[in-house]
């Protein structure tokens, strides 16, 4: 929003920690199971590292793009925690059509299942964080 001068447009914002996968990667266990034990854990350190540089590096954009765009007039609004439950549930309810995206339909649940279990685990909270 700060690169491409939208905040000039749309001046208001809502603080609200969202957004959409938009990449990752999967291997099949079996193509996993069957790698070195060497090479199976460099996959999985690199993977966490590159997590952990990737968070740190755009939270902390993402903060200051915020603040920069704040200056220049930029208001934002923050939800109360029943307008951001009506929001998450709003959201929720497109999953049934962003399933059907999917090539194999359990694909989509798993997936869901992965993350919200992942949150949990390294944060014992949900979306919001």
């Amino acid at each position: 929003a700060l690169v491409q001068q939208m905040f000039g447009i749309s001046n208001n914002m809502l603080d609200l920690k969202w957004g959409l996968l938009t990449g990752g990667v999967i291997l099949d266990s079996k193509i996993l199971n069957n790698m070195s034990n060497i090479d199976r854990e460099s996959i999985i350190n690199i993977s966490r590292d590159f997590e952990k540089k990737y968070q740190a590096t755009m939270r902390y954009n993402d903060d200051k793009a915020i603040e920069v765009m704040k200056e220049l007039g930029l208001r934002v609004s923050t939800l109360t925690p029943e307008e951001e439950s009506y929001w998450r549930s709003y959201v929720g309810s497109w999953y049934p059509e962003i399933q059907n995206i999917f090539k194999n339909l359990d694909l989509f649940d798993e997936i869901i299942e992965i993350k919200e279990s992942y949150k949990k685990k390294i944060s014992g909270t949900n979306d919001s964080d």
